[in-house]
């Protein structure tokens, strides 16, 4: 039995063990409203016994400033003055002590973290976590660092007795449990556990298509890559030892995988401490912790005034080091790409637009959410995609979850340009569209590639022809020397997708030896052409026959937009040709 700490102080008073229910189960008001005595006892909610959960075993107690730093003598006299020695060989005592800052900025403090008798009954904690207390009453059943070695941070070891670890075993998709090796599946009272001991790794010689654990989907194995990053990895999936770009994965590679970098004074501070080590050969075992724990502690010994077998005396992680290491394992690098087609993009057409999102690793991003916003200028088109909500107008607000190291999600939008855009501007311009990246659950190493845009041209198209040309009642003969107007009448239209534009027209004509006509070349402006307009377009002439016999004289319409950017993507019918033939007799 562990002896009962204290994490707050008076008057809050004695905290008990908790293991069992008994009586009336509803010991604390839903909601938060006022205490309630369920059973008539004259006592409410956590004031009454029945609510306690196990025996009161006494302790608890906040104590004033003894002095403690690890397992020193401050220790053992305060147990000697609080711990009854008829619990000696039945009780584990813990104390919680008040952390000591570092002597300088280079070197820990010796007064942090915690340490545990291997093996023993005393355990001491400078940190406020219950990580830390399970790992160092770990150390109490006779488990070290590396289960039943002391190589600690090793990848194939799920427990909080590796540093990698200490603050809790990473779940899926972003939680942690604390558990020793094998660690519980979910949910956590019906389920087995995980598979231990966990296969040998040799460092020199790591094959990264061999996942840890293949049967294990829910538990997380630590490790450090070959790029001094913490990869956190489900244990059922390839691992990524080198950090770099997968897949293929590569075997064999020879990283470091167990090294850590202590937080003080390290460049870069990465890695849980006490674990920094140069080997790139080390045999790395698993361990399987149910099968080792030793409740009995009798066999190892006691001492009154000192340790026994101690262990984390330096090197053990620091609350500043166990958030460190929480935020370097839900750090990792969420790149964002965005590209529009077609551009340039006719105005009246459709813009589609393609975000790709890519987890670059080393870590996963638990929390994703990507926001992307067609032009402003432009109609977003389509149905709102399952997992995306629209906040505003034109804007996908969509999740996407936990993504994994390596994973790709991507996101198709369609834009629709107003037919008038460009022909309201004038000219041809651009227009941008914007997407951004967050990770809600976790750090990005990289923040400047999580918000991209990219920007197309705007340019009005319009298919436009030239659908006849006629003359208006054309003369049948004419007299040598006379000079006769002749009416051109053609249609033009538009077939869009711009509308409208502005186009120019010009007709031009020629006679034959015998003939004359003016002018030779005639040019048109016509405003504002609309998708599916017919317009009429008139034009006179003047011809004259020279020579007696039969004249002749040609005419040709053709349209073009008038202002240069505009295009026409169809040539084919932007003409139209027509012949008179005149009788030309004498005078």
């Amino acid at each position: 039995m562990i002896k009962a700490l204290v994490f707050k102080s008076p008057p809050e008073g004695r905290y008990v063990q908790s293991s069992r229910e008994v009586g009336v189960g509803n010991c604390f008001t839903p909601g938060g409203g006022p205490p309630v005595d369920d059973d008539g006892d004259g006592l409410a909610d956590g004031a009454d016994p029945d609510c306690r959960v196990g025996d009161n075993f006494g302790g608890g107690q906040a104590l004033p400033p003894q002095g403690t730093c690890q397992l020193n003598a401050a220790f053992y006299a305060t147990r000697a003055a609080n711990f009854d020695p008829r619990r000696l060989w039945v009780f584990h005592y813990g104390l919680q002590g008040a952390p000591t800052p570092p002597s300088t900025p280079t070197v820990p403090s010796p007064c942090a973290g915690g340490q545990g008798e291997v093996g023993g009954n005393d355990f001491v904690t400078h940190n406020l976590d219950a990580g830390t207390i399970m790992h160092e009453l770990g150390h109490n059943l006779n488990l070290q660092h590396g289960g039943q070695d002391g190589q600690n941070c090793k990848p194939n070891y799920l427990s909080v007795m590796n540093y990698n670890m200490q603050g809790g075993i990473p779940r899926a998709p972003t939680a942690v449990i604390l558990d020793y090796s094998p660690p519980r599946f979910f949910p956590l009272a019906t389920t087995p556990r995980a598979a231990a001991p966990l296969g040998v790794l040799n460092e020199g010689s790591l094959n990264e298509n061999n996942p840890i654990d293949p049967a294990d989907g829910v538990n997380r194995v630590v490790f450090m890559n070959g790029l001094n990053q913490i990869a956190t990895v489900p244990a059922n999936l390839p691992h990524n030892y080198n950090g770099d770009a997968d897949p293929p994965f590569d075997n064999p590679v020879a990283v470091n995988i167990d090294n850590g970098i202590p937080a003080v004074g390290a460049t870069p501070a990465v890695g849980a401490p006490g674990c920094a080590n140069a080997a790139f050969t080390t045999t790395l075992n698993g361990a399987n912790d149910w099968n080792a724990v030793v409740l009995a502690f009798r066999q190892f010994g006691d001492r009154a005034s000192g340790a026994t077998n101690p262990s984390d005396e330096t090197g053990s992680p620091t609350d500043e080091d166990l958030q460190r290491m929480a935020d370097e394992r839900r750090t990792t690098d969420l790149v964002l790409g965005l590209a529009a087609s077609p551009n340039p993009v006719a105005s009246g057409t459709d813009l589609s637009l393609h975000a790709e999102l890519r987890n670059a690793g080393p870590n996963p991003a638990g929390a994703v959410w990507l926001t992307a916003s067609v032009p402003p200028e432009t109609q977003r088109t389509g149905p709102v995609p399952p997992n995306c909500s629209e906040p505003s107008v034109g804007t996908l607000r969509c999740g996407f979850g936990e993504m994994l190291p390596g994973a790709a999600q991507v996101l198709d939008m369609t834009a629709r340009v107003p037919p008038d855009l460009v022909y309201n501007v004038g000219a041809p311009f651009g227009i941008t569209a914007t997407a951004k990246v967050e990770d809600l659950a976790g750090i990005d190493a990289q923040p400047a590639d999580n918000t991209v845009s990219t920007m197309v041209t705007a340019v009005a198209v319009a298919n436009l022809t030239v659908r006849d040309l006629a003359v208006q009642r054309p003369p049948l003969r004419m007299r040598s020397g006379d000079q006769v107007v002749v009416h051109l009448q053609s249609t033009i239209s538009s077939g869009g997708p711009s509308s409208p534009m502005d186009t120019r027209t010009t007709v031009t004509a020629k006679a034959d030896a015998g003939g004359w006509v003016t002018p030779t070349w005639l040019e048109s402006f016509d405003r504002a052409v609309t998708d599916g307009e017919m317009r009429t377009i008139d034009d006179w002439l003047i011809i004259t026959c020279q020579e007696p016999g039969r004249r002749r004289y040609d005419f040709a319409q053709a349209i073009a937009p008038h202002r240069a950017p505009d295009t026409d993507p169809d040539a084919s019918n932007d003409h139209f040709h027509t012949t008179l033939e005149v009788e030309c007799i004498g005078p």
